[in-house]
């Protein structure tokens, strides 16, 4: 919702940016014989290169034969297993873009504290996410469509008075992300629910704590990397790929490679806004 995936067929290139040409009222009229003007899409001097990802799943033998006398299919089961850890690790990437401060202007940005904090349930939440929209408007000429919120600041924005008063008369138990989106006129607010622990000893920790997203990315059918969007992720033609699987004597196994192709990028930072520090 935040980076979705674009198709790429070279491992590197030059990142689409946005200006704003479709928005510059321009003299389209033409007199006869008179030259023909034209726009084109923006390339940006920076360059991409995809990040090559390849773990194998291991399937050891003696697992297969027990594993087979309870229909468990083994290899399916690890091949998607790694698969996951892929995933997670993209999204550990695009948390990592998303919430360094570095990649947005002054404006589209702010750190929050006091009684801003959304552990405060006094905190002008509607006023915040209306000033974000504007910034964001005044940036790409969109409104912003998705609110992308951190588990911990979701908990404390369903506790704010002023958004429980709009809703004691719902039915509802509890506000659920339906009305937040209501609420604050958004087409979509999403919870960033990924965690993450550095090892077996060690507790789990959010991929998104203490940082929320306000951005534009466009509709399913409109997404291609020449469309205005907060942000992509380019993905390599024809992957994710499992390779053909081979058995290796050294540790009874059998080896399945998955192999994985992709970048996040921001490609318009001007259609996103950083909430940091949401609960203090």
């Amino acid at each position: 919702h935040l980076f979705p995936d674009v198709e790429v067929t070279d491992m590197g290139g030059k990142i689409i940016m946005f200006g704003k040409e479709a928005y510059v009222v321009i003299n389209t009229k033409r007199a006869p014989g008179e030259s023909v003007r034209g726009i084109g899409i923006t390339y940006s001097s920076d360059t991409y290169v995809l990040n090559d990802r390849l773990l194998e799943a291991l399937s050891p033998e003696e697992f297969i034969e027990i594993a087979s006398k309870n229909n468990i299919a083994v290899k399916a089961r690890s091949v998607n297993t790694v698969y996951r850890l892929m995933l997670l690790e993209s999204e550990y990437d695009k948390a990592s873009l998303a919430n360094d401060a570095n990649n947005y202007a002054a404006s589209n940005k702010t750190s929050l504290s006091g009684a801003s904090l959304w552990s405060d349930p006094t905190a002008n939440l509607l006023e915040q996410v209306n000033d974000a929209k504007s910034t964001i408007r005044s940036k790409t000429g969109r409104y912003p469509n998705v609110f992308h919120l951190d588990a911990t600041g979701y908990d404390h924005m369903r506790r704010n008075a002023a958004i429980k008063e709009q809703f004691k008369y719902s039915g509802k138990g509890s506000i659920n992300t339906d009305m937040l989106a209501d609420y604050f006129g958004i087409e979509k607010v999403v919870i960033g629910r990924a965690i993450t622990a550095a090892d077996d000893k060690s507790d789990f920790v959010d991929l998104w704590q203490d940082n929320s997203i306000l951005a534009y990315v466009p509709p399913k059918a409109m997404q291609a990397k020449e469309v205005r969007s907060y942000g992509y992720n380019y993905v390599h033609k024809g992957y994710p790929l499992v390779e053909k699987e081979y058995f290796d004597n050294s540790d009874r196994s059998w080896h399945n490679p998955v192999l994985m192709r992709d970048k996040a990028i921001i490609t318009d930072s001007g259609a996103g806004f950083l909430f940091m520090n949401t609960s203090g």
